[in-house]
């Protein structure tokens, strides 16, 4: 039987866990330099204020507009996750949510763009919607463009410089009806070629297809979206020629909605 020494072997034993200790140690000192490393770039980050937005420039909207989309900037820039200031930081500032968001919220705003200004700085450009009139329901007026989009709080106008459209069916949609608003536009055209100017546009309330107009004559002119806007005012535009005009018929309302034809009181 081979003899074996005890001492080489406890040896080797010792030498075995010495490396081991030592593996173990240079893991946990691996993994304590790369916490710290990690929490250090987090500070510098996040809390250190090198990459913290201060400056929102806004450009192109109207100063009431300006205040509302910078309240809802510095909102969004305020974010936190698990108590990070993470919204405020340049480096993770995403512009495409932000314009998303900003659009969907404000339906003022027709286009925006933002653009960082490296290391502090946003650049926001946000033009407002062109409004074609004020449509009111029976809760209230707001303004609206050719694309039916509705916002803002207006004031109902008596005057022919804004259309105005009375729509006193039941309120509460957030567009201007679609059923309506190309017709009611088309004439609004239409009339300002023939040098008419419209003072309002009224839809009854238990109107599907009919509404009036209210020109600086005085008298209503009803047309239905079911027959052709085209005709009906090429109709109005004769008879006007013809028997207003000249004095011959002094109209309380001019029903157009019959093709070719036109009732009046």
């Amino acid at each position: 039987m081979k003899a074996v020494d005890i001492k080489k072997v406890n040896q080797r034993v010792r030498y075995a866990d010495t490396r081991k200790r030592r593996f173990w140690v240079r893991i946990a000192a691996g993994f304590g330099i790369g916490l710290a490393a990690l929490v250090a770039l987090g500070y510098a980050l996040f809390f250190t204020g090198w990459f913290d937005i201060r400056d929102i420039s806004i450009a192109d909207a109207s100063p009431e507009h300006t205040a509302q989309i910078q309240t809802a900037i510095v909102g969004q820039l305020g974010q936190k996750i698990f108590h990070i200031p993470v919204g405020r930081n340049i480096l993770f500032f995403r512009k495409s949510k932000l314009s998303q968001d900003l659009k969907n919220a404000f339906a003022f705003i027709d286009s925006i763009s933002i653009s960082k200004d490296l290391f502090h700085g946003l650049i926001v450009r946000a033009t407002d919607r062109t409004a074609r009139g004020v449509w009111c329901s029976p809760d209230m007026c707001r303004y609206f463009d050719a694309e039916g989009n509705l916002w803002g709080q207006a004031v109902r106008s008596s005057g022919f410089l804004v259309l105005t459209v009375d729509d006193q069916r039941a309120g509460g949609e957030d567009r201007a009806d679609p059923a309506f608003l190309p017709s009611i536009l088309f004439v609004q055209q239409e009339f300002a070629a023939l040098n008419i100017p419209i003072k309002s546009v009224l839809i009854p309330a238990d109107s599907f297809t009919d509404f009036h107009v209210l020109t600086a004559d005085g008298y209503p002119l009803y047309f239905t979206t079911d027959a052709d806007i085209e005709k009906q005012i090429h109709t109005f535009a004769i008879f006007r020629d013809q028997k207003i005009v000249p004095g011959i018929v002094h109209p309380q309302y001019l029903d157009l909605r019959f093709e070719g034809r036109v009732y009046y009181k």
